[in-house]
């Protein structure tokens, strides 16, 4: 019965260890932040170093993933095309967005 309780134990403590790797590598949801005065050179991860853009190949667009939040801080944007699900969050006021249809 010893033998049994510890290969049980071993099986749950592998199954744990593998559990948790994979919670490890899952992406966390990420709180990325614009500027009119940021730099897309920047990590983008805090308002003290936020991106300058939302869309473009070095904005924040590019940097988040489904479920991620932009945070705008104030300036002028270009327009941006957003195909994820991804909230935009206007920090220090409000945000205008014009809709062509």
């Amino acid at each position: 019965m010893g033998l049994i309780m510890r290969k049980i134990t071993t099986a749950f403590g592998v199954l744990g260890t593998i559990a948790v790797l994979f919670l490890a590598m899952a992406p966390a949801q990420a709180q990325l932040w614009t500027s009119g005065t940021g730099s897309d050179a920047n990590d983008c991860f805090t308002a003290a170093t936020p991106c300058r853009n939302i869309g473009g190949a070095t904005g924040a667009l590019a940097r988040s993933f489904d479920g991620g939040t932009i945070h705008v801080l104030p300036g002028a944007y270009s327009a941006v095309v957003i195909d994820s699900t991804i909230q935009i969050i206007a920090d220090e006021g409000w945000l205008r967005f014009l809709l062509t249809v």
